[in-house]
């Protein structure tokens, strides 16, 4: 009958609706989980952001790495060729032999150092090129998951 039909339709919506509903609700206690997880564990969380003076695209990374920075209490440390930046809570190095040691001859770049139990830096390169907040929260977070055993 028509009714029967009407009601039925509506139950597939209904369901579709709390299935959709459950999805951003997994996902926003996922990220709010990550958030945490990221807060907790910054203590062992370091950036190395590799920064050039001429390059444009470091000047547009550099307000997404103080961002980082200030939502998760991640340390950060910008390490230039030829002059420093103006970041208002983040040290910087003239150190060239840096871009060496770590094989950087692209910018920006950004190493996570992780410090293991051991007390030994793990380093992963989780940005080359502009590279977005979101992207580098999700790096940051898989490598310290990984190294955490998951945890």
């Amino acid at each position: 009958s028509k009714y029967q039909y009407q009601s039925e339709f509506a139950l597939k919506i209904l369901k579709k609706s709390l299935f959709i509903f459950a999805i951003i609700l997994f996902a926003s206690n996922s990220y709010a989980g990550r958030i945490e997880f990221l807060i907790k564990h910054a203590d062992k969380i370091g950036l190395y952001f590799f920064y050039d003076a001429a390059c444009e695209y470091c000047h547009m990374q550099l307000p997404i790495v103080e961002q980082l920075h200030k939502a998760y209490g991640i340390s950060v440390l910008i390490i230039s060729e030829n002059g420093c930046p103006t970041a208002k809570d983040l040290p910087c190095s003239d150190r060239p032999e840096l871009f060496t040691k770590f094989h950087v001859i692209y910018h920006p770049v950004i190493i996570m150092v992780y410090r293991s139990q051991s007390g030994k830096p793990i380093f992963h390169q989780i940005g080359i090129g502009l590279t977005d907040f979101n992207t580098l929260t999700s790096r940051i977070y898989y490598y310290t998951k990984h190294r955490q055993g998951g945890n």
